[in-house]
């Protein structure tokens, strides 16, 4: 009998500033859901200041779309297909 192996999942949230490639800030979360992706816009913040400006693009999953994510990011949104 042939095992299936289950998908690998890397719960992983990142983002890179346009003008510094290699300073990248990635965290790993054991679930991503509208609370983690609060939480990591909120250390974006911290990181980058509140008055610089934060470009997001996100897929189209149901946590990006939360009305508490959009509030908290105070930012532009774009999403991929």
């Amino acid at each position: 009998m042939i095992k299936r192996l289950k998908p690998l999942v890397v719960d992983l949230v990142g983002a890179i500033a346009r003008n510094n490639l290699s300073a990248a800030q990635v965290k790993y979360y054991e679930k991503v859901n509208n609370e983690t992706i609060h939480h990591f816009f909120t250390e974006l913040r911290v990181h980058n200041g509140s008055n610089n400006r934060i470009h997001l693009i996100l897929d189209g999953t149901g946590y990006h779309r939360a009305q508490v994510v959009k509030d908290k990011a105070n930012a532009p949104f774009g999403y991929i297909a």
